[in-house]
């Protein structure tokens, strides 16, 4: 993650492998914010007032560096989650039984969501991330 005085930038990169019997077609990822967190009322006015937008954050996400599709799952105030798809417009690209991809993602939070510089929560603590997952997503 890197902050330039106004916005976070977030990339995650995860290796998984299918593990299961199925090709996976999709992988969840999520992107939660809490300005707040010992005070979870105020993050609510927060969000209700300044809630995560798509338009803003700017989500893109590569499979071996092919560019992925992505469906809104969730689309709350402070919490947003994807399903990374394993197509794009040039077709499928599944990740069949035993084989192994690197999923990169990138995404960008303004500092009002998530603090200034060292004194924001994410600053000082780990950013919760899904790591992976022994079989398909159904």
């Amino acid at each position: 993650m890197r902050y330039d005085d106004a916005t976070y930038y977030a990339r995650q990169m995860r290796r998984i492998v299918n593990t299961g019997t199925e090709p996976v077609t999709r992988y969840l990822m999520r992107i939660s914010v809490d300005r707040y967190p010992g005070d979870p009322e105020r993050s609510a006015r927060l969000y209700r007032a300044k809630p995560l937008r798509w338009d803003f954050l700017r989500l893109s996400a590569t499979c071996n560096g092919e560019p992925m599709n992505w469906k809104i799952k969730t689309d709350w105030d402070a919490l947003k989650e994807v399903w990374l798809c394993f197509e794009n417009s040039q077709g499928h690209f599944p990740l069949y039984p035993g084989d192994t991809a690197v999923i990169e993602y990138s995404y960008r939070v303004s500092d009002d969501r998530w603090g200034r510089g060292s004194s924001a929560p994410y600053g000082s603590r780990p950013v919760p991330c899904r790591s992976g997952w022994t079989s398909p997503p159904r």
